[in-house]
């Protein structure tokens, strides 16, 4: 606490406890990138095109959804709802992370094939160290971990929407076409 917390930093590096817990939040985080390649993908790709409103979106998030599930809470239908939103705030909370480490990744060294889990591992790898690397920084490990979650709320949030808004809008089904008229037999 007193080398960790109080000077703004949440990794102290001579603590051996510490990189247990940062090497197991990696192994969790690598799995899960490989798993949910596509939704990972979809949130690195949202916060590269629009960082500003990813950051934007985090923060609407966090701000809207204590008062929005207590009004859930108070309802005795929204009530059976409520632990399904904490946990998909929480999966949205880690994918989220998990985008934004492999959005870091990929400014240092570009991904050549979107769907190549190769590379997308790598991207992964490199922006975890970054990122772990900004954590053991004093006062900017804080700013990074507050910056990192929003991010990842925000893009995960974003990026969900935008494939809810695809699989909504199916485009209308054009009619049938008529099956060619016959000849038509007359009588001589």
């Amino acid at each position: 606490f007193t080398r960790g917390l109080l000077w703004g930093r949440l990794i102290v590096p001579d603590l051996a406890w510490i990189w247990a817990i940062v090497g197991i939040a990696f192994l969790i985080g690598l799995v899960l990138n490989h798993l949910f390649d596509r939704q990972v993908a979809a949130c690195a790709d949202t916060l590269v095109q629009r960082p500003l409103s990813a950051f934007l979106t985090g923060l609407l998030v966090m701000m809207v959804s204590g008062p929005l599930l207590i009004i859930l809470a108070a309802s005795v239908i929204g009530l059976a709802v409520v632990p399904f939103a904490i946990v998909a705030l929480i999966v949205a909370k880690i994918i989220g992370k998990i985008g934004v480490s492999r959005a870091i990744g990929r400014g240092v060294i570009a991904e050549d094939e979107s769907g190549n889990r190769a590379q997308s591992a790598r991207s992964y790898v490199l922006g975890f160290a970054v990122i772990v690397l900004a954590y053991m920084v004093p006062i900017i490990g804080i700013l990074t971990y507050l910056m990192v979650g929003t991010f990842g709320l925000g893009s995960a949030t974003m990026a969900f929407v935008a494939r809810w808004r695809r699989e909504r809008s199916v485009p209308p089904v054009a009619p049938a076409p008529q099956p060619p008229a016959g000849p038509t037999s007359s009588s001589d």
